[in-house]
């Protein structure tokens, strides 16, 4: 085995002195401990970046003002370490949001020392995926029932069309997914046609008087 440092020092401070040492030792030490903070900073660059989008999404969705503190960077980057990913929290923030904004008692716990616990995160994650899961079944049977109708009367038309409309604002979906088979399409611009022309409001008081006809003939 080698010298040990003490020896080396010792034997140093014999022959240069021991203030000129501690001196040459203080400045080295210096640059080593601002050299490994800046690799640090480097090597945390992108997970502090990520904390910040992390947070800056659950504010807009919650709120909330939170800030990009230790703890919560801490918290996040274990989770990162573990194989999540940006995408799994903006999933948790929309899950539990969902949840718990309008609720007084849980609106408390939109808060990352919540949300971002480990014990807790997956769970409120693969929540997320099973009402996606229950979504998607929904979807896909109000599109079998689209492709199906061939034809609408011109009172349905309002309500298939505000159906179209708000499937397309649900989350994840884009604005093209769903829309009119071609027949209905056309015969909807009929019927706008006729609104335009002063005619919808006609038909639709027409339309009207008819269900209050029927509901009298049912109560009848």
């Amino acid at each position: 085995m080698g010298k040990a440092v003490s020896d080396y020092y010792k034997e140093l401070a014999e022959l240069i002195g021991k203030d000129v040492v501690d001196d040459r030792l203080r400045g080295w030490f210096q640059r080593q401990v601002k050299k490994a903070k800046s690799e640090a900073m480097r090597a945390n660059k992108p997970v502090s970046k990520t904390c910040e989008v992390i947070i800056s999404d659950l504010n807009r969705r919650a709120g909330t003002k939170y800030r990009v503190i230790d703890d919560t960077v801490k918290l996040i980057k274990v989770l990162l370490d573990k194989g999540f990913k940006a995408e799994d929290f903006y999933r948790v923030h929309e899950v539990k949001v969902r949840e718990w904004l309008d609720n007084d008692e849980m609106r408390v716990y939109l808060r990352p020392a919540t949300l971002y616990r480990g014990s807790k995160f997956e769970g409120y994650l693969q929540q997320w995926y099973l009402e996606k899961q229950i979504k998607d079944k929904k979807k896909a049977k109000i599109r079998d029932l689209m492709s199906q109708k061939k034809e609408l009367r011109w009172y349905e038309f309002k309500a298939f069309w505000s159906l179209v409309r708000h499937l397309n604002r649900l989350d994840g979906t884009s604005s093209n997914q769903f829309e009119l088979p071609e027949l209905l399409r056309h015969n909807y611009e009929n019927y706008m046609d006729k609104v335009k022309a002063g005619e919808g409001w006609e038909m639709e008081r027409d339309f009207l008087e008819l269900q209050k006809e029927r509901a009298k003939g049912e109560g009848g």
